[in-house]
């Protein structure tokens, strides 16, 4: 039998390595000052036509952070994502259910048998064929503000166990039979609005969702779902830096890209929304859903990058997308 005190001491020390560990991925939003004052936004579709690299041919300078690049590095890293901007952008102006009286179409032919789940602006598809026959799936949820009957029907009617995180609303950490919930936000490049206009002037934590995912010991998600004004170009930023086989470990991706210059305003930002297409389409995850909205007309306000391959003259900015391995 263990004595007592050795008892005492080894489980201090476990609860130290886990306080580390997590401690390794999450952080307030006082961490965010250094990006606050980032350079003023920059228009850089034509910026980098010709680039030039001091990398080998063999080197994949999309392995870089952003940040660390040169400038010539950094015209062949966009030169690299500029397809698959202009690419997406095709692919969801010719979507089919675009267009009075055509919302119940599939959005393309080959598209998963697509179905809303949840109610509202809390719903979102999934292809159920994905998720209807299997005995127990997992998924993250960030953003799920005052209403989550997305993540209730994936509980109740699909056997999922799932982490729900919102840094702006209240929820207990057992909101509902198999969600766990916390207060917790997911990293941004810059403070978007909210956070910039929280009246509770309480600090945000906010989580790396690839380094999350490891801690929690998740293996694989089933469905990631974000919704988070802006955390969508961040977690390409993670990914890159912390876990580029990210997405061979989830099945679908639902996801809100905020496109109106409230978010989407920096050549970085914009390499992001680069990168994160081009790790979804590396993973063999393909667009099945395409719904354009509308931004909130503050947001709208704002306008779009000009020259952006991905505006187009579109004036509905907040796209709901569901990326799918099928």
């Amino acid at each position: 039998m263990i004595p007592t005190n050795v008892a005492l001491m080894l489980a201090f020390l476990m609860f130290a390595g886990n306080l580390l560990l997590f401690v390794a991925f999450i952080g307030n939003h006082n961490n965010f000052k250094e990006n606050q004052d980032h350079a003023p936004p920059v228009e850089v579709y034509t910026m980098f036509k010709s680039p030039s690299s001091s990398l080998s041919s063999s080197s994949d300078v999309t392995s870089l952070l952003w940040e660390d690049m040169t400038t010539s590095q950094k015209g062949e890293a966009y030169s690299i994502v500029l397809p698959y901007l202009q690419n997406h952008s095709k692919l969801v102006n010719s979507r089919q259910n675009n267009g009075t009286g055509r919302w119940h179409l599939p959005s393309y032919p080959y598209s998963c048998s697509a179905d809303s789940i949840g109610k509202g602006w809390s719903g979102h598809h999934l292809c159920i064929d994905l998720i209807e026959n299997l005995t127990s799936c997992q998924f993250f949820s960030f953003g799920i503000a005052r209403a989550y009957s997305f993540e209730k029907v994936l509980a109740d009617n699909f056997h999922c166990h799932g982490f729900a995180a919102d840094p702006t609303t209240q929820y207990p950490s057992n909101m509902h039979k198999n969600i766990t919930f916390q207060q917790l936000g997911a990293n941004l490049l810059n403070p978007n609005q909210e956070q910039n206009t929280d009246s509770s002037n309480q600090p945000w934590w906010v989580a790396n969702v690839p380094l999350l995912k490891k801690t929690l010991g998740v293996q694989h998600l089933n469905i990631l779902k974000m919704d988070c004004e802006g955390c969508e170009y961040a977690l390409a930023r993670d990914i890159v830096r912390d876990d580029p086989s990210f997405f061979d470990h989830v099945d679908q991706f639902v996801v809100e890209v905020h496109l109106a210059r409230e978010w989407l305003n920096t050549t970085e930002t914009l390499y992001y929304y680069g990168i994160l297409l081009k790790k979804l389409a590396d993973a063999g995850l393909r667009l099945h859903d395409a719904e354009c909205l509308g931004c909130s007309a503050e947001h709208t306000k704002t306008g779009c990058m000009e020259s952006l391959p991905i505006c187009g003259r579109n004036p509905n900015m907040c796209h709901n997308y569901l990326f799918a391995r099928a």
